[in-house]
């Protein structure tokens, strides 16, 4: 349906939301209806469906990570991901190895407070738990563009190595975006530099729906033209870019505090 101007309706509708929040829109309550999924079963699905999985989270939502430490033995089991790929500095692989054969505490790990502390802890003990590989991807420092080519390259360079592996990489949103047309130069993040493993990427973005539990679906480039979740919103990009091409899936966190 068009406006008297040609503007698209649903257009109007996304940019309304952009302004005013989902919980004021009933044509996304509708489709979160009628196509939301719970988290922990729709990521299985998509690891089940695809080799490489890019989880990307908001690092000061306690929902984010308590999501992915009860998505993980689905993970682990049905999926069959054998690898969680983590955002802490390589610098730390060989802590996190004693760590995964139980000749070290969780302590020893070094891990940026900025990703989580704790709740990453958490995350990477259910990880041990459940059989699999621990990789820490993270450059110790660096530019974003040093950093999400450091990252790539570890993802890379693992799958090289181990043909049959199905991973799980969990970063920052900003690290998860693809097809990103910056505002005034940038560079490639590490999904684009992935590209040839053809990861299927989602993005968290909390304190999306007026609800406790969240909700995961697909990002369908209609419902989601001109949609910025708040990470999108404050990186360097042009006005056209948006979830609509810059996601697979979306999962909206429920507003709670962080």
């Amino acid at each position: 349906m068009y406006t008297k101007t040609g503007i698209p309706c649903l257009f109007l509708c996304m940019t309304t939301l952009l302004v005013m929040g989902f919980d004021t829109a009933p044509e996304l309550d509708d489709i979160v209806a009628r196509t939301g999924k719970d988290p922990a079963s729709y990521l299985a699905e998509k690891a089940t469906a695809n080799r490489l999985v890019l989880l990307g989270t908001r690092h000061d939502s306690r929902q984010g990570n308590d999501l992915i430490l009860d998505a993980l033995p689905a993970l682990a089991g049905q999926a069959g991901v054998t690898v969680l790929f983590v955002e802490i500095p390589t610098s730390q692989q060989g802590a996190i190895d004693l760590f995964s054969r139980g000749l070290g505490p969780a302590c020893d790990i070094r891990i940026p407070d900025i990703i989580g502390g704790q709740g990453y802890s958490r995350i990477i003990t259910k990880a041990r738990e459940l059989g699999m590989e621990i990789i820490a991807i993270d450059a110790d420092e660096g530019s974003l563009e040093e950093r999400d080519r450091w990252m790539a390259g570890r993802v890379s360079a693992y799958f090289a190595i181990h043909s049959a592996a199905r991973g799980l990489v969990v970063v920052g949103n900003s690290h998860v975006y693809r097809n990103v047309a910056w505002a005034h130069g940038g560079c490639p993040t590490m999904a684009e530099r992935l590209g040839e493993l053809k990861p299927f990427s989602v993005v968290m973005w909390p304190d999306a729906i007026d609800r406790g539990a969240p909700v995961a679906l697909d990002v369908d480039a209609r419902t989601f033209l001109g949609l910025k979740d708040p990470t999108l919103q404050c990186m360097n990009v042009n006005a056209r870019t948006c979830l609509a091409t810059t996601a697979d899936g979306v999962i909206l966190l429920g507003k709670h505090p962080h």
